[in-house]
């Protein structure tokens, strides 16, 4: 999605196959609807439940053979480039780990919860044991120094991660999604607001997308928050102090938010779960 971002940014006509129903597809199914109408409106050509056969070069061009998942016509798309991106991998080969004892699980180092592999006195942290962020191997890394050094630090919030996709629009969320606490069973209260209304926004030219939060019916607590929007890699960081120190939808809505600024659309969007919105 990045790089599919920014090649149109510079004019390139970018087409992206996606083999799932929707971009994103971890994401909440909002923001991966929000994010096709954003990428559709820039001409960005979306082949989505699409699956690639094969690819082969032609002088200096690709050619790639796509046909819908579920059956029908097969086309050829004849493109400059092709980015083939299908997850990332830990660099565990090649380094000797088998020969001092580490164990491997599907290419992967594992550990147990501090952090400790099979080996004594040999530790692992991020892409190398399955983390894909790097906030989250830092997160590891000041854990496990701490640890070796004998303190007693507090746990990596995994329930906590913030996820964040640097395209535009951009997208960060943190927490569960809509589905996934539904699925759980829990009871909630789910909020909305669009970034159009917001002064700053206005002023920026930055209107596509919103802010959308799910809290706790019986607990106030965040059950997820998930955004769309200018600035929302950096927005990220309010829902997530609030899943990480269980502030409550109460206490965010009573925290003023300044104006104008990005910012006022989380305290909205929780208003409007708690049926309080009165901007919308």
């Amino acid at each position: 999605m990045e790089f599919a971002s920014f090649y149109r940014s510079l004019g390139v006509d970018v087409t992206i196959v996606e083999y799932l129903d929707h971009l994103v597809p971890n994401e909440d199914a909002e923001i991966s609807e929000e994010l096709e109408r954003a990428f559709k409106k820039r001409g960005i050509k979306l082949l989505l439940a699409h699956k690639v056969t094969s690819a082969r070069t032609n002088g200096g061009s690709v050619r790639v053979a796509i046909e819908p998942r579920d059956g029908g016509d097969a086309a050829e798309i004849n493109c400059d480039k092709l980015l083939v991106a299908v997850g990332i991998a830990g660099n565990t080969e090649n380094v000797g780990l088998e020969q001092v004892g580490v164990t491997l699980e599907r290419g992967l180092i594992k550990v147990d919860d501090e952090l400790k592999t099979s080996v004594t006195g040999v530790y692992a942290i991020g892409d190398v044991i399955g983390r894909g962020l790097a906030h989250v191997a830092s997160a590891e890394g000041v854990y496990l120094a701490e640890l070796i050094a004998g303190q007693k630090p507090l746990p990596v919030p995994y329930h906590a991660t913030p996820a964040c996709t640097y395209c535009h629009p951009e997208i960060a969320s943190v927490g569960l999604t809509e589905a996934e606490a539904n699925a759980q069973g829990l009871d909630i209260q789910v909020g909305r607001f669009p970034f159009r209304p917001p002064g700053k926004t206005m002023a920026a030219g930055e209107y596509p997308g919103f802010c959308k939060f799910i809290w706790n019916k019986g607990s106030g607590e965040l059950v997820g928050a998930h955004l769309i929007g200018p600035a929302v890699t950096d927005l990220i960081a309010e829902p997530t102090l609030a899943k990480t120190t269980e502030v409550n939808a109460e206490s965010l809505i009573y925290t003023m938010h300044a104006h104008p600024t990005f910012a006022e659309a989380l305290k909205e969007a929780t208003e409007d779960a708690l049926g309080h919105a009165i901007h919308l």
